[in-house]
């Protein structure tokens, strides 16, 4: 006696359109999750970095009586070799070594280019001539301005010389170290756009917001509408 065989059931056209649709609707849903996430992660270790390094900074000034300088505003990735630039990882070596992974933003790495980005930049000093007094880290330029000298911590009264930035008086808001972009460190911000970011490119970790690490040692994502207004930044 012959037994019938059951028909095979597979999936039909509308089905498996279907199926499609519902993994393309869950990939538009996950990726800019998943990219979010990584990008969050990336910010925290930025942040925890320059963390490391504000504390470092505070340790140099303890010790010595005075901060790190003269020096330049930049700090930069790949750190140099050459001392005469006077980047701060000269300063801080004995603290973390003048090659220590903290010397890094992993966004500003992944997101400038070498056009956009030459000097490699990743970091800014709070070492203007708007603060109140100016050039707190002194001036790097040798054979210019040698009359800048690095200042104690004690001496620093405000982020500004001028209201309402020259009411700001405590360490906890008065910025120490932030993001790099080229809204804060672009040729329109110095004499010559040597090691300059493009001007007009935004904070690297979006949303318009920076990482911040103030003179007490905490640190902030902020935007820059929530800092307390600080010295514009003049030329050089």
């Amino acid at each position: 006696m012959k037994t019938r065989r059951q028909p095979i059931k597979g999936f039909t056209l509308i089905e498996l359109l279907t199926v499609i649709a519902i993994i393309g609707i869950l990939a538009s849903i996950l990726i800019p999750v998943v990219g979010t996430v990584r990008e969050n992660a990336r910010r925290s270790q930025c942040m925890s970095n320059m963390r490391q390094i504000g504390l470092a900074v505070i340790m140099y000034e303890g010790e010595n009586g005075y901060l790190p300088g003269p020096i330049f505003r930049r700090v930069r990735r790949p750190v140099t070799d050459q001392p005469e630039y006077r980047d701060l990882n000269f300063f801080l070596e004995d603290y973390m070594g003048p090659r220590s992974e903290v010397w890094n933003c992993p966004t500003n790495e992944m997101t400038y280019s070498e056009e956009e980005n030459p000097g490699n930049t990743v970091f800014i000093l709070m070492n203007n001539l708007g603060t109140n007094p100016p050039r707190w880290f002194g001036y790097g330029n040798p054979g210019e301005n040698d009359r800048w000298m690095p200042l104690p911590i004690s001496q620093i009264i405000s982020p500004s010389r001028t209201p309402p930035g020259s009411l700001v008086r405590e360490m906890h808001r008065i910025m120490l170290l932030s993001d790099a972009d080229g809204l804060n460190y672009s040729p329109a911000h110095r004499a010559t756009g040597a090691a300059s970011f493009q001007f007009g490119l935004p904070p690297v970790h979006g949303d318009g917001r920076r990482n911040y690490v103030f003179f007490d040692g905490h640190a902030e994502f902020l935007g820059r509408d929530q800092m307390p207004v600080m010295a514009e930044y003049p030329i050089r």
